[in-house]
């Protein structure tokens, strides 16, 4: 099976046995597929998981999201990791924070993560992006 075969497969499964008594934990959900797709499927799962009456953490490098007209989304927030954006680069602060996420720090995080610096700058060269 391909990974986006084995994450549908996963959320299959989280909607066929989640209640109100359970606690779902969905991780970077619709990554497997174009970021259009993805966006709509996460929309639609948290839809059909709020249905549910399940407790539900998900987490998303899908920034749109939140800009999507999300049905029986009534009660539900918007919580982001905290971070500290600095001439030191990137800074996790293991934080949770109320509010949402709008940027990726994507190319921040390849460069702390230690992807060469040539390659970040390439990458920021295709966004368009000068420092």
């Amino acid at each position: 099976k391909s990974a986006f075969a084995v994450e549908v497969d996963n959320a299959r499964v989280l909607l066929r046995d989640a209640s109100p008594q359970a606690l779902v934990f969905l991780d970077e959900f619709g990554r497997g597929t174009s970021e259009q797709d993805g966006t709509a499927l996460a929309g639609a799962v948290l839809e059909a998981l709020s249905a549910t009456g399940a407790d539900v953490v998900f987490s998303t490098h899908l920034h749109t999201l939140h800009e999507r007209d999300l049905r029986g989304m009534d009660g539900w927030e918007w919580w982001r990791m905290g971070v500290e954006v600095g001439s030191a680069g990137l800074q996790l602060t293991y934080k949770l924070e109320k509010g949402r996420c709008s940027q990726s720090l994507g190319l921040l995080a390849s460069r702390r993560f230690g992807l060469p610096a040539a390659v970040v700058a390439r990458a920021e060269e295709l966004l368009g992006i000068t420092r």
